[in-house]
């Protein structure tokens, strides 16, 4: 399972290989359901869909810094960077389950890895100038009201002189956000008809307006990538709604396959998403 990658980027069968080490490694020695429902986890889908192109964003920028503050994404980026480049990562999440969490992907690296820290990313417990490298892998526009505002602040403020930021969020035609019934993470408040905020689905306007000038960052690159196929990621997420069913699991287990086959990257400047994709934002804190 592998994608022709350009020079230097690592690829889908090599991540791939990354997620569903660490289950088979956490497979045999977890002691709790927890750790075991995670290993499964990650032996029958290792990397999400859309994940391999925002992983490879993220250690693309990455330049041997020593200071690297993970913001609630994905843990197995933090494992890649911590086995590829050697560097300790400070791993944050919202969720009182991050320490076990980062436990369960430390064990496929080395002790001291990863620093788990429970954080809101609208006010982090870090002091200023603290990181040279920060990354935030579909998180932003999980958080309700401003809070996407607030947080790319917080990471602006933490950013060193130098240092760069890598933030990736959901990029389509025009903005939408999406309210549902069920609250997924515990701590959303609900709007008058008892719905709840799920997630914003960003244009390229509301990335400049809510994410890009609030920073204060200078923006040096924009990647962006979109369903090849209109329709082609609904079909997928029906497919995959009910993740028990055999057709879910055989979807699943061939992302690597459609990471290649069916998202292509957007190469406009501005960046229009004509479909459903993804944009990765690189920043840089000036040094002057």
């Amino acid at each position: 399972m592998s994608e022709s990658s350009s020079a230097g980027e690592i690829s889908n069968g090599a991540l791939w290989w990354e997620g569903f080490r660490c289950g088979l490694i956490n497979l045999v020695r977890c002691r709790s359901r927890y750790a075991f429902r995670q290993s499964a986890r990650l032996l029958l889908c290792p990397v999400d869909l859309w994940r391999y192109h925002e992983f490879r964003a993220v250690l693309s920028a990455y330049r041997g810094d020593s200071d690297v503050l993970d913001l609630g994404s994905p843990k197995l980026l933090a494992l890649c960077l911590a086995r590829l480049h050697g560097v300790p990562v400070v791993a944050t999440d919202i969720i009182p389950e991050v320490g076990e969490e980062c436990a369960l992907y430390e064990r496929a690296a080395w002790p001291g890895a990863l620093d788990a820290r429970q954080c809101d990313a609208r006010a982090m417990p870090f002091d200023a100038a603290s990181f040279s490298f920060i990354y935030s892998v579909s998180v932003l526009e999980h958080i309700a009201a401003d809070g996407d505002t607030e947080a790319v602040r917080e990471i602006a403020r933490m950013l060193a002189p130098g240092g760069r930021a890598v933030i990736t969020v959901p990029l389509v035609p025009e903005y939408h956000e999406r309210w549902i019934d069920a609250d997924p993470y515990g701590r959303q408040e609900r709007n008058e008809v008892g719905k709840v905020f799920f997630s914003r689905y960003y244009d390229w306007q509301s990335l400049e307006a809510r994410i890009i000038r609030p920073s204060g960052l200078t923006l040096i690159q924009s990647r962006a990538w979109q369903e090849r196929r209109p329709g082609w990621y609904a079909r997928y997420c029906s497919r995959t709604a009910n993740p028990a069913l055999p057709i879910a699991i055989l979807t699943k287990a061939l992302d690597p396959r459609w990471s290649a086959r069916e998202l292509e990257p957007i190469d406009e400047t501005p960046i229009i998403a004509e479909r459903h994709g993804v944009v990765a934002l690189t920043f840089e804190e000036p040094t002057g």
